[in-house]
């Protein structure tokens, strides 16, 4: 099953997670990296089911907020129907807002264009990323790095710039080099979320000790091929790991629909609501 969309993004975060560790010696950097995470506490997504949706027995849907247009356009369902319709930008500033506002012990993502550090905007927006972030962790909120990430200087960025988990995409990664992954997020004080798209990915991602598998559903990808998929991949996600669903759903009510599959939560990438 191909999903062109999500191959897209992981060559891109590939190039651009090897672009950024060729830069200059991020070796220096990693060390001291790891030595200050060793005083982080690492947030448990589990932790925070009962307190998203206020039953342990109602699922939780979780957004994922995006700045970039051109991100929002790519999981936009009214543009996957209407390729003439443009998605209304939604700023910086207005995220930022979001992440700031959050009530305590909240769950969000945050899906950051591909090489975003290299953005030409990024110098003004760092900084004030970095406080929001700082701030979400002194509230005890969890904010996702969204994204289908396979490189380790993803994992050290992510936990740099202060987020508190991670998206991991099983894509490209063999056995070895997935459960790798997994053991630095978790060095870094990330929560190690997997990501699959294929059967071939969920029995990769089955074999680690990954705590989080997140099933993904994108419509634009083939509707029904993506629902074959959540059919046949939902029933083998371990009963230890918490079966998470991400999807581009058209609505709140939608994603609510699909989340009661089965799944514990949903990540919702929906730009449009």
């Amino acid at each position: 099953m191909s999903h062109p969309l999500i191959d897209s993004f992981v060559e891109l975060e590939r190039v651009a997670a090897q672009e950024f560790w060729k830069s200059e010696d991020r070796t220096a950097w990693r060390d001291d990296l790891l030595r200050q995470c060793e005083t982080r506490d690492l947030l448990s997504l589990k932790s925070y089911f009962g307190r998203a949706s206020g039953s342990l027995k109602s699922p939780a849907i979780f957004p994922v907020f995006m700045w970039d247009n051109d991100l929002r356009r790519c999981f936009s369902i009214a543009n996957s129907i209407n390729s003439q319709e443009t998605t209304s930008n939604e700023p910086f500033s207005t995220v930022l807002n979001s992440l700031k506002n959050l009530s305590p012990s909240s769950v969000a993502g945050l899906f950051l264009r591909p090489g975003f550090w290299m953005t030409e905007s990024w110098q003004v927006e760092e900084n004030d990323l970095r406080d929001a972030l700082a701030n979400a962790r002194s509230t005890n909120s969890m904010i996702v790095r969204c994204g289908f990430l396979t490189q380790q200087a993803d994992i050290l960025l992510a936990s740099d710039l202060g987020f508190s988990a991670i998206q991991i995409h099983a894509g490209s990664l063999d056995l070895y080099e997935l459960q790798m992954a997994i053991e630095l997020a978790r060095d870094c004080r990330l929560c190690p979320i997997v990501s699959v798209a294929t059967d071939e990915e969920m029995e990769q991602a089955i074999q680690t000790d990954a705590p989080h598998i997140a099933l993904c559903h994108f419509p634009m990808e083939g509707i029904e091929q993506s629902a074959k998929f959540i059919q046949s991949a939902l029933p083998r996600v371990p009963a230890n790991c918490t079966r998470v669903l991400l999807t581009a759903a058209a609505n709140t009510a939608e994603a609510t629909l699909l989340t009661r599959l089965g799944f514990t939560s949903t990540f919702q990438f929906n730009p449009d609501t």
